[in-house]
């Protein structure tokens, strides 16, 4: 594993073990494993291409690679990571058609999915949400460590107050591909304040119940954000061809 994806894992760890918003009891070694090794992938913190080995995997958890291996393979089997003839891993890194096209699934299950938050939502709910969109904003200014992360706690506090279990489920299989690629995302300033001003849309579309607004957007945050993901994916992965 190159030094990047270590440090990466190992900070998210970090991050994880301090943050009051994870209060997890594990059921398993195998879970904290996959656990971090997920939530690296799908909010980013592991861009598209990165190498991934058993052995860096756990000297950056500090533990043996029997669970790494089996939260791998499962990564491997969800379709966010991918093996290699040389049996190295890597982050699934995506096609800039395969990449349009998740994006369009995207804007319609989620503007969906926002759509009824809206007129499910509670109070104590919205609060969170207001809450973690500060979270955002405050990491964005600095590209704190822990921008992504909040981002995507961000979205995902909204499509849970969906009530709709499955809708979530489909959603995750999404980001597991997708994620990866909001580390381009993440390196523009512009692109991190306009996303601000889209989660700022968001939030009041919410407040105000009105789901038609909060479909509209989602949908412009994921189509303002892959404007900039694009050219850089797209170079990335022509480099790479």
């Amino acid at each position: 594993m190159d030094v990047t994806s270590e440090t990466r894992i190992a900070d998210f760890a970090a991050f994880m073990a301090k943050s009051e918003q994870d209060v997890i009891e594990w059921a398993s070694l195998r879970g904290r494993v996959y656990f971090v090794l997920r939530e690296c992938v799908v909010s980013g913190r592991l861009p598209p291409g990165s190498v991934i080995t058993l052995r860096g995997v756990a000297k950056a958890l500090g533990t043996s690679m029997m669970p790494v291996r089996d939260a791998v393979t499962r990564l491997v089997t969800e379709g966010a990571v991918e093996l290699n003839p040389n049996r190295t891993f890597t982050v699934t890194r995506l096609s800039p058609t395969r990449f349009m096209e998740i994006r369009d699934i995207r804007i319609e299950i989620e503007g969906w999915t926002a759509e009824l938050a809206a007129a499910h939502i509670s109070a104590e709910e919205l609060d969170n949400i207001q809450t973690l969109h500060l979270r955002v904003e405050k990491a964005s200014k600095s590209l704190d460590v822990s921008y992504l992360t909040w981002n995507r706690r961000f979205h995902f506090s909204i499509y849970k107050a969906a009530r709709k279990p499955e809708l979530i489920t489909i959603i995750e299989l999404l980001w597991l591909k997708y994620g990866p690629v909001l580390h381009y995302f993440s390196l523009e300033d512009d692109a991190r304040l306009h996303g601000n001003n889209a989660h700022s849309a968001i939030v009041s579309a919410l407040a105000e119940r009105d789901g038609a607004a909060a479909r509209r957007a989602i949908a412009f945050d994921i189509t303002t954000a892959s404007e900039v993901i694009l050219p850089r994916l797209t170079e990335d992965y022509n480099n790479r061809a």
